[in-house]
């Protein structure tokens, strides 16, 4: 009678750790996969372009200070410190990465 409780003591025992693990292995997965849009839609609008600066539609993501990527369909480029913002317009200081052309959305 003691082997079969041991038995199935036994058999409970690595149910449930292998449970807990399948819940751990599951909860992470949930937490650290992001989850991407389908679609990816860029509200912004560049505006102009320099050799140095980059102008977008003033919005509260390209208003923010620091440095940001700008993404559009076919490119990337890091942008820095603002120079200047007037109505509707924000012209920030291109760091690095490809140009934009001038009236696509990022």
């Amino acid at each position: 009678m003691k082997r079969k409780l041991l038995v199935a003591a036994s058999a409970l025992t690595v149910l449930v750790i292998g449970g807990m693990g399948a819940g751990a292995w599951y909860v992470s997965d949930v937490t650290l996969v992001p989850k991407h849009p389908e679609t990816i839609t860029y509200p912004e609008v560049v505006l102009g372009v320099t050799d140095r600066t980059i102008t977008v539609t003033a919005s509260a993501a390209t208003t923010r200070p620091g440095t940001w990527s700008l993404n559009w369909s076919s490119g990337s480029a890091m942008v820095g410190d603002i120079v200047k913002r007037s109505a509707g317009r924000v012209e920030r200081v291109r760091v690095s990465g490809q140009t934009p052309p001038t009236g696509i959305r990022a």
